[in-house]
């Protein structure tokens, strides 16, 4: 299992920041939500006691001459305070003197009591055991779905009664939800702003690649082997570089061997075959030199536009990250959740239009918005659109008639605007990850010499990724893979081949016309056919392609040895190349024995 240390960079940096801020996040808001609770309910507590105060106070001469008629008629006056269940008048005895019940509440608890209940049957409701006509002075009980209030009545220092309340916790529960609604919104907006402080510490990433690239670059360019990169960190790309490194170091150390071997041309036959693979690995350097402003540009291109988002996303934020809050509370019950099925029906929105449909659809709902009476239908029309809302707005005709609908839908559109910004960032991420990746596997050296479970197809694209700023443009490339099981092979030398068969394909085509690249299974063997639709193979030469050192590209553009090496390969692996070639169609088919590791 793959453990945290071993995970990219890129993704220790989301991990780490994001996961830091939600647990810190997580935890403010839970102490922010509890001590909330525990507060406003002191202040319910407080606020029942004084009203019970009052209604002791209207209630007292009532006790004092036994006029219950007169306490019944004050104590009718609490149905103006909606949360109140019940009130209960109790003598000194304990009887019920007087009594106030919400109308249109049924109450089971009730069924519990005696017909006459008295003051000591209500305090056998929660548990408590007094002595006969012995209250509990100024007490109250949380129940699941109301609370109890107990307050003893003293007229010049003599107890004459008892009032009771009791209140719903409907208040309670909505300051509860409200309060849990702040705690979400500053949560998850807290949540993206780590995500786009990560997003901004992709430099630590691409400084090292950069100073890879430039190392190869003048290697390629000068074909000095004795540079060496920078290794920066101790990380995926510190280990990429010192691999790099250890290529140069063998590269060169052959390079001067070859030089001294040149004065006698028999032995530098006899030398070419000892150092078959370090020719492989120059090849795959001179390769990687050519490639390099490509790379460098599949890689440049995905960091503009995430650095594009992410100052889209800083602006959005520090102009407007604080009025947020005051926002979504200015917002009435109606228009919340107006506003977030506007958001929710934004973010399943994945159609792009183009200019045309967009106008289209612009004068359609214009149409739409005049018939239903919406003011300034062309500046919501078009708001709409842009947000990619532009059917079945039906739905939304409350919000767009409010007098605030210009700033509702200006708040919509910039978290519309931030949400694609996220998107293309994420896209832009994987997009340079998988260049960076395919660019760590080809330059990989294997030095073990022992045949490994590969995936062919996966070989492929690796270089195909690698060719992916000379494919672009005016390249039709055709992909017709079959299934292939892992196969033992050497995977590196492999590479090399789909390298020098796709290089020789492009220029063949000057880079321009239809690729075709098929993969099947046949008879126990990988097919691998590529073809292109270039100029062809003169009939004249045909018998010399692979033969070392003949070439038919000006000097400086090829050594010759190309598809000879390609060659080697192949039959290092017990396989075979062919081809054929006519005017306008050349293939060249790689026949790979396929040996499982179970064999």
């Amino acid at each position: 299992m793959l453990s945290f240390r071993d995970v990219s960079i890129k993704n220790k940096l989301n991990i780490v920041i994001i996961l830091t801020s939600a647990i810190i996040l997580l935890i403010a808001s839970v102490a922010f939500v509890v001590n909330d609770s525990i507060t406003y309910r002191r202040q319910m507590i407080t606020d029942l006691f004084t009203l019970a105060d009052l209604v002791g106070i209207n209630s007292t001469a009532g006790l004092i001459f036994n006029n219950s008629r007169t306490t019944q008629k004050n104590i009718a006056a609490l149905k103006a305070n909606p949360h109140i269940i019940l009130t209960h008048i109790f003598s000194t005895k304990g009887q019920i003197f007087a009594h106030y019940f919400r109308e249109g509440v049924e109450h089971d608890f009730l069924h519990s009591l005696p017909e006459n209940p008295t003051l000591n049957d209500y305090y056998a409701l929660h548990n408590i055991n007094t002595p006969a006509n012995q209250p509990i002075e100024d007490s109250y009980f949380f129940n699941d779905d109301h609370v109890d209030i107990f307050k003893s009545l003293f007229y010049k220092g003599k107890r004459v009664g008892t009032v009771h309340l009791q209140s719903d916790l409907d208040a309670f529960h909505a300051r509860f939800l409200w309060a849990a609604g702040i705690v979400a919104s500053v949560f998850f907006v807290s949540l993206l702003l780590a995500f786009v402080l990560a997003s901004k510490l992709q430099h630590l990433i691409t400084a090292p690649i950069y100073t890879l690239l430039a190392t190869m670059k003048v290697v390629s360019n000068d074909k000095n082997y004795s540079i060496r990169g920078q290794k920066q960190s101790d990380d995926e790309l510190g280990s990429l570089i010192e691999g790099f490194n250890n290529m140069l170091g063998q590269i060169e150390k052959r390079d001067k061997e070859l030089a001294q071997a040149n004065k006698d041309i028999s032995q530098a036959l006899e030398h070419l075959k000892v150092t078959q693979q370090e020719l492989v690995q120059s090849e795959k350097m001179a390769a990687l030199g050519h490639l390099v402003a490509g790379i460098a540009h599949e890689i440049n291109t995905p960091l503009g536009a995430i650095r594009s988002s992410v100052d889209s996303i800083a602006i959005f934020l520090a102009e407007n990250l604080e009025q947020l809050p005051d926002f979504f509370q200015s917002l009435s019950s109606s228009r919340q959740q107006d506003f977030k099925a506007l958001l929710h029906k934004i973010t399943q929105q994945q159609t792009i239009l183009t200019s045309k449909e967009k106008r289209k659809y612009r004068r359609a709902l214009i149409r739409e918005l005049e018939k239903h009476s919406v003011e300034d239908a062309d500046t919501i029309a078009d708001t709409l659109v842009d947000m990619g809302i532009y059917q079945e707005v039906e739905a939304f005709l409350p919000l767009l008639k409010d007098p605030d609908c210009p700033s509702i839908l200006n708040i919509a559109y910039q978290l519309a605007s931030l949400q694609k910004s996220t998107q293309t960032i994420t896209t832009a991420s994987d997009r340079a990850a998988k260049t960076v990746f395919a660019l760590k596997s080809f330059a990989r050296f294997d030095q073990t010499g022992q045949k490994i479970e590969a995936n062919i197809t996966e070989g492929i694209e690796t270089v195909l990724t690698l060719y992916h700023n000379q494919l672009k443009h005016g390249v039709d490339l055709i992909r017709n893979y079959g299934d292939l099981p892992l196969i033992l092979c050497y995977p590196d030398d492999l590479n090399q081949v789909w390298t020098n068969l796709v290089h020789n394909a492009l220029q063949a085509m000057d880079y321009k016309g239809t690729l075709t690249i098929e993969v099947s299974m046949q008879d126990h063997h990988a097919i691998i056919s590529i073809t292109d639709f270039g100029a062809g193979i003169p009939d004249e030469i045909k018998p010399k392609i692979f033969e070392p050192f003949f070439t038919t590209k000006r000097a400086g553009e090829g050594s010759g040895l190309g598809l000879d090496i390609v060659r080697k390969i192949i039959k290092k692996h017990e396989g075979k190349i062919t081809f054929t070639s006519e005017p306008g169609k050349t293939t060249f088919s790689v026949y790979l024995p396929v040996i499982l590791q179970c064999e």
